[in-house]
């Protein structure tokens, strides 16, 4: 679950801006991580989209995240694979970008939507200028780029001010919610 800059997103599905003093507006969308085996697994673009279709899901609504790591195994398939994500409407986030490899060229030959900022950047975000501008080269590189930008461990309202100042897209972590069960989840939604 994410909250997102008003007036950042052009996604259809999420809700127009509203007044308030509110930093981020809920996105509804629906995160699924895949180990480099599930990536590379047999269909898996007609998997999920047979499973969306069954729960009546938009497509536009998933965000079918991988690692760096998962990527380096079979490069070309992982390629071929996100492809077929896209091509089916859903979106492609890079995970934890900046805490593996971090090859530039994967952001040149991938059809990636999302670059998600590593929590280590996150939280030296309080002791660290370095920190800061890490992260707004990443915000200035996924901007040019034409991708998004989620912040993954902001804990605090500090971090999520600085996360807005440079720009991020949206936000993750406990400051948004800690884990919930599905009881407490539902009551969540209710509240926004």
């Amino acid at each position: 679950m994410s909250l997102a800059r008003k007036g950042r997103s052009q996604d259809p599905l999420t809700p127009p801006p509203t007044g308030g003093t509110r930093s981020f507006q809920f996105v509804p969308r629906i995160g699924l991580n895949l180990s480099a085996r599930q990536l590379l697994g047999v269909g898996l673009s007609d998997r999920i989209l047979h499973i969306a279709r069954a729960y009546d899901i938009s497509p536009a609504m998933l965000d079918i995240e991988v690692t760096e790591d998962s990527l380096v195994s079979d490069i070309e398939k992982a390629t071929s694979v996100l492809a077929a994500l896209k091509q089916a409407g859903i979106s492609t986030p890079l995970d934890d970008f900046g805490a593996g490899y971090s090859s530039l060229g994967y952001l040149v030959r991938l059809p990636i939507d999302t670059l998600k900022i590593d929590k280590a950047f996150v939280r030296a975000l309080v002791e660290s200028e370095k920190a800061s501008a890490v992260i707004r080269g990443i915000v200035g590189l996924a901007r040019s780029l034409g991708m998004k930008t989620i912040a993954e461990g902001v804990e605090c309202q500090r971090q999520a001010a600085e996360l807005k100042d440079a720009g991020c897209d949206s936000i993750q972590g406990y400051l948004i919610s800690r884990p919930l069960n599905s009881e407490a989840f539902a009551e969540f939604m209710l509240r926004l």
